[in-house]
């Protein structure tokens, strides 16, 4: 099941493990924090772009029970690592990985989910030093994809009242609010995430409603850890439900 420089990581929850690539590109916190805002329900049907190794699908199928997740990622490597895991999970009949750019959004059937929830790369193409690992560069610039056509394949993806739940920098916010509204995707909720009560909030989680009317609710922000550096009450019940 695992290849030279893989890792076999338990994700503790019911069991669940996940395919790493030792020094690539491994889940962190802001893919435990999408899979929980997306707040999905019994029999949705889920879309997870950008999906990488499959965090997001296998942590969705640990924690709820959508009808069916498809992720969709570009690396051929990722998606290697992604279906072991899913096979490995046993969840192959909720799970199916596909190989793309979510540039080509269009091969997928208009208005076809209930969700879609994206982890995307943070950072433009020519902001700051890339990583020689390809993983690695696509995981946290826009190489293959930018902002915008991210939103566009959401908006084309969902049903009307649908959601699209993202996950993503604050500095970005007021880009990612103008591209959402101009491809009818509602910002409807969103929370900022801090590390601890003394620091500013770097990410921020947003779940936007197609064709959905105006009205944003913040939610009270997240601190990841307390004044000891240890995870608050919160954030365990993020990671561990």
């Amino acid at each position: 099941m695992l290849k030279e420089n893989e890792t076999l990581d338990d994700i503790l929850i019911k069991d669940f493990k996940i395919i790493q690539q030792k020094g690539g590109f491994r889940f962190g916190t802001d893919a435990v924090l999408l899979a929980e805002y997306a707040g999905i329900k019994q029999g949705e049907t889920v879309m997870d772009l950008c999906t990488g190794n499959g965090i997001v699908p296998i942590l969705l199928c640990a924690k709820k029970e959508p009808k069916y997740v498809c992720g969709l990622e570009i690396s051929e490597n990722a998606c290697d690592m992604a279906r072991r895991s899913v096979k490995l999970n046993g969840i192959e009949d909720k799970v199916e990985i596909i190989c793309g750019n979510v540039c080509d959004y269009r091969k997928f059937e208009a208005g076809s989910f209930d969700v879609v929830t994206a982890n995307p790369p943070y950072r433009k193409a020519n902001d700051g030093m890339k990583s020689p690992d390809k993983m690695k560069a696509a995981a946290r610039h826009e190489v293959f994809c930018e902002l915008e056509d991210v939103v566009s394949a959401a908006a084309w993806l969902l049903k009307s009242g649908g959601r699209f739940v993202m996950v993503h920098r604050t500095e970005r916010m007021a880009e990612i609010f103008a591209v959402m509204i101009k491809h009818r995707l509602e910002p409807k909720r969103m929370r900022l995430v801090c590390h601890d009560k003394n620091a500013l909030p770097r990410l921020f989680t947003v779940d936007a409603r197609k064709d959905g009317a105006t009205g944003l609710v913040t939610d009270m922000p997240l601190y990841v850890t307390d004044e000891k550096g240890e995870k608050t009450p919160e954030m365990e019940a993020v990671y561990f439900g």
